[in-house]
């Protein structure tokens, strides 16, 4: 039965496509080598749109993640990071996850990142970091 299953056929798209995370894998450069489905429906992008992360990460973040980029590949594995991306209808997404650096022969050939979704009161506070929205107060203030 194993010898049926085409191992790069089943992995990573098949299995990464299912999970109910955000999922992607970029070179070192930046360019987007991988991103499942939720990770496309979350932030509205359909597969093929986004050629580099940078083109989706808020201005205000891009310094961020390009110091994020530079610990990954210098070999730190951060367990907990924020990215703010600006989907496709212009909604500002805060994701946090991690982000790890895949090595072939000693040569970073990728950043993998996962991020599970976030509840909404999280994604509100996490969020409030990165803008001064007066709406953000007030709807703190309804929640309490």
């Amino acid at each position: 039965m194993n010898d049926e299953l085409n191992q790069s056929e089943l992995w990573p798209g098949d299995f990464l496509d299912n999970v109910n995370k955000l999922v992607y894998s970029i070179a070192p450069d930046g360019t987007l080598l991988f991103a499942n489905k939720i990770w496309y429906q979350t932030l509205g992008y359909a597969s093929g749109e986004v050629t580099t992360l940078l083109q989706i990460i808020h201005p205000d973040h891009a310094n961020h993640f390009q110091k994020m980029l530079h610990r990954v590949l210098a070999g730190d594995d951060i367990d907990s990071i924020e990215i703010m991306f600006v989907a496709k209808d212009g909604r500002h997404v805060v994701l946090e996850g991690n982000a790890r650096c895949a090595r072939k022969a000693g040569k970073a050939v990728a950043i993998n990142s996962v991020f599970p979704h976030l509840p909404i009161a999280r994604r509100v506070t996490v969020s409030a970091r990165y803008c001064n929205c007066r709406s953000i107060a007030v709807w703190r203030g309804l929640r309490d």
